[in-house]
């Protein structure tokens, strides 16, 4: 990681820091640990995540609670889904489209 990090990652680290605090702490380093915001559309964000089960785990048990979070950090986004995708965070190229998001008081 780069010296300076990206909207994507200061945004996805602080969604990370909310599900810490209500989340065991292995659940969380299983979940949660090599997953990313690889895209951002103007109403879904896709979640890179490390394996296929990894994408069903995070689908079925947290993609709800993912996604409140996510509203309240960026409640001008619309934000309408999210969606997860299998990918390494080393061969990520992340581009925001169309609108600058801004997660709040970061």
């Amino acid at each position: 990681m780069t010296v300076l990090m990206t909207q994507y990652d200061q945004l996805w680290q602080t969604t990370l820091g909310e599900l810490e605090v209500v989340l065991s702490k292995p659940s969380f380093i299983t979940w949660f640990k090599q997953t990313f915001i690889l895209e951002i559309t103007d109403q879904t964000i896709v979640i890179g995540v490390p394996t296929n089960f990894a994408l069903e785990w995070l689908r079925s048990k947290y993609q709800s609670h993912i996604l409140d979070v996510l509203r309240r950090l960026i409640p001008d986004q619309r934000l309408q889904s999210i969606s997860f995708r299998i990918a390494q965070q080393s061969t990520h190229l992340a581009t925001i489209t169309p609108k600058n998001v801004r997660p709040k008081e970061l």
